[in-house]
């Protein structure tokens, strides 16, 4: 679960119910506590004839259809000051799980924000897909940005973004795509009971028309950004499954049963091809749009997809992509982000710890190198701060308020508007070649790195062996030429190591 979720716990039922009465029906009581009984479909709307996921006979569905759903208006109503209305024939996603997508999102967009600091009043804009041509639960599960005061979006289903905006969202735009008037309807109902006409666009496709092109082309209204950017990311729940077979097959393989009742419709959980067409043709578009849009995101259910996606962005020659983990519980879902621009995401964001997937992981943004002469992180970060002042034609700050690493002993941001470090380039300077033009203060740079001084392992590795724990970590922040970052930080590392050595 992602570190900044707030329900890493459980949350206290009988507090949450006290917040939203509507909840109280559904509270079981024994000598463990009070809790609910996830497995009665009582809240995740369960007509069995709606069923996606297996057909269960329960109490009526009056009964059946509440409990999970009336959880679910009760989080978003307490934590998210949101009001929000679920069509009955629709799925009820769980917060906590949307919810880890959303913060690692967030954590996307505040690195690009870093690697390209702009005006800090500028609105973030996205697109929330979610099942676009599909129906979809009509509560738009996009932007919690309470984490980002300008997030604009853009929904591509009925509300399963709004559910967290009010809050998360602090006046933006979220544009939301849908076909199905049902779910549209619902949607714009939330929209208006929520107050959020100012921050989230519901938009009609075509089921025959495209995924995201059209946006692009009609989007005209003040929704782009600066640098021809016209959004900052997409978001998408997609479809899971190629068919009803499929499900049941993914419900019988389950060793111990799913955890929770399943009442998705077969029209949100069912596409043909399942979500690895889905999310490829989101890929295919994107090959269009480009830099239009930062960075295209989606969910993916299932191990066996990030593998097809990831070939797929392969073969179209884009190596600036990100994966990642949500495990809640017995669940376990993937996402991936991908992008066309120079801005790079840190290991920490882009890189899957697991060795099963190691195969499908980018290339690394994150180098390390030890340094056991050191004596401390102060030690090394006075050297550290020598050499960079050395440097010629490069430009260092300090991180903004909000943007340190905690912990970090010394920390600063490079950037680079051409190469002056590499062996080749220092060989020219040794020849007497010279740049014939002084670089232009106002370009692009070709590098931005983010140095930081570390001491990384607990306390009882820091005592045993404090040489091998003093580190500097180099994060890739923006770039296109990936040897020019692994030649900055093998420069900076040597002359950091010779330095030392000679202290």
């Amino acid at each position: 679960m992602h570190p900044r979720n707030p329900y890493q716990n459980p949350p206290d039922f009988q507090q949450l119910a006290d917040a939203y009465p509507p909840l109280k029906p559904y509270l079981v009581y024994s000598y463990h506590g009070v809790t609910i009984d996830f497995m009665d479909e009582s809240a995740q709307r369960s007509d069995s004839s709606q069923m996606g996921c297996r057909v269960l006979i329960y109490p009526p569905y009056s009964i059946i259809e509440t409990q999970n759903r009336r959880l679910t208006e009760a989080l978003l109503y307490r934590d998210f000051q949101v009001t929000i209305n679920i069509p009955e024939d629709r799925i009820c996603p769980p917060v906590p799980n949307r919810l880890n997508y959303i913060l690692w999102l967030q954590d996307v967009v505040d690195a690009t924000a870093i690697a390209e600091p702009t005006d800090s009043e500028r609105k973030i804009s996205g697109i929330d897909m979610s099942f676009y041509n599909l129906s979809s639960s009509g509560l738009p599960f996009s932007p919690s940005l309470d984490f980002c005061c300008n997030w604009s979006v853009v929904t591509h289903r009925g509300l399963a973004s709004l559910s967290f905006t009010s809050s998360l969202l602090s006046g933006n735009r979220l544009f939301n795509p849908d076909v199905d008037e049902k779910s549209l309807e619902s949607a714009r109902f939330n929209v208006r009971r929520n107050n959020l006409d100012d921050r989230i666009t519901v938009v009609k496709s075509k089921p025959s028309g495209s995924m995201l092109l059209h946006l692009f082309e009609s989007n005209s209204d003040g929704a782009s950004t600066s640098n021809g950017v016209h959004f900052d990311f997409t978001m998408c729940n997609p479809p899971f499954y190629r068919n009803r077979e499929e499900i049941l097959r993914s419900a019988e393989a389950k060793e111990f049963g799913p955890a929770a009742v399943c009442t998705g419709a077969d029209v949100e959980m069912i596409a043909p091809g399942g979500e690895v067409s889905f999310v490829g043709r989101m890929v295919q578009e994107s090959v269009e749009i480009r830099t239009k849009c930062r960075w295209y995101t989606s969910m993916l259910g299932k191990l066996s997809s990030l593998t097809e996606i990831v070939t797929l962005l392969r073969v179209h020659h884009v190596d600036n992509y990100a994966c990642t983990e949500f495990v809640q519980g017995r669940t376990r879902r993937w996402a991936i982000a991908w992008s066309f621009g120079d801005v790079r995401l840190p290991d920490c964001l882009a890189r899957i710890s697991s060795t099963e997937a190691q195969n499908l992981m980018p290339a690394r943004n994150t180098l390390r190198q030890s340094y056991p002469q050191a004596k401390s992180l102060v030690h090394l970060a006075s050297v550290v701060t020598a050499i960079c002042a050395l440097l010629h034609d490069i430009s260092v700050r300090s991180p903004l308020p909000g943007e340190q690493c905690a912990g970090a002993g010394l920390e600063i941001i490079i950037a680079a508007p051409r190469d002056t470090w590499s062996r080749a380039a220092r060989r020219k300077k040794a020849h007497g070649i010279t740049m014939q033009t002084e670089p232009d203060s106002s370009a692009e740079p070709i590098l931005v790195c983010r140095i930081v001084c570390v001491e990384e392992g607990d306390n009882r590795m820091r005592e045993e062996s404090a040489s091998g724990s003093i580190k500097l970590r180099f994060d890739w922040m923006k770039g296109r030429d990936r040897s020019l970052y692994e030649s900055f930080t093998s420069h900076v590392g040597r002359k950091v190591a010779a330095a030392l050595g000679a202290c």
